[in-house]
């Protein structure tokens, strides 16, 4: 069984725009369901956005059978609900959304905007997954493009879901070195470290990570 790990504080401001969600699928617990989102900052109502995506894409995928889930085809349509809320919301703006369905032997899910999902096989080999995402038309805009992803896992495995506030600050060269290093809490403490500015402790921008680990 795997285990889950979850962080996310704001950065620089008192209100945190990123989101997060993560559900076990009732009909097979091994089927975990992960969203994270980031509020586009510097208008009204990221903060909303982002909650509402993860909120809907979660909602939405549950909807469906877990065999459905594994199917990449399965995730713009699941993504698009989020999209179409968020627009219909008045006091939502906009947001990036990065979503997968963890499986014991596959991830499968989506992506549009900046936010990024890596796995790691065998604690060597790293992808990421999110690398062809678009980020324009935004989340809340009604038209966002989602580009679908699927990878297999190896174990012992590790699916981790992150706002930019943790891959821009932390860089992909350091953040690789930490996962494979480390595991669970001390791996997210590692990375928390990594995001925070050297005098003052503060990070840079929200940030929000979620870790799915199979580390037998």
């Amino acid at each position: 069984m795997y285990g889950i790990f979850t962080f996310t504080e704001p950065g620089g401001h008192i209100n945190n725009e990123d989101a997060f969600a993560v559900e076990s699928h009732p009909d097979d617990s091994s089927c975990c369901i992960c969203a994270v989102a980031d509020g586009q900052g510097g208008r009204a109502g990221g903060r909303e956005a982002a909650q509402i995506a993860c909120r809907v894409t979660v909602d939405t995928a549950l909807l469906s059978s877990p065999k459905q889930l594994a199917r990449p085809t399965s995730w713009p349509t699941i993504l698009r609900a989020a999209d179409e809320a968020v627009r219909d919301e008045s006091d939502a703006g906009f947001t990036t959304l990065v979503a997968a369905c963890v499986m014991d032997s596959s991830v499968c899910g989506a992506s549009s905007g900046d936010s990024a999902a890596v796995v790691l096989n065998g604690r060597k080999d790293h992808e990421q997954l999110t690398v062809n995402q678009i980020k324009n038309p935004f989340v809340g805009s009604g038209v966002a493009v989602f580009i679908p992803f699927v990878s297999q896992l190896i174990a012992p495995w590790l699916v981790l879901l992150m706002t930019d506030g943790v891959w821009k600050y932390v860089g992909w060269d350091t953040l690789v070195s930490v996962i494979m290093q480390h595991h669970g809490h001390a791996m997210m403490g590692s990375l928390q470290d990594s995001a925070r500015l050297p005098g003052s402790g503060d990070f840079q921008d929200d940030i929000t990570v979620v870790a799915v680990e199979y580390a037998a």
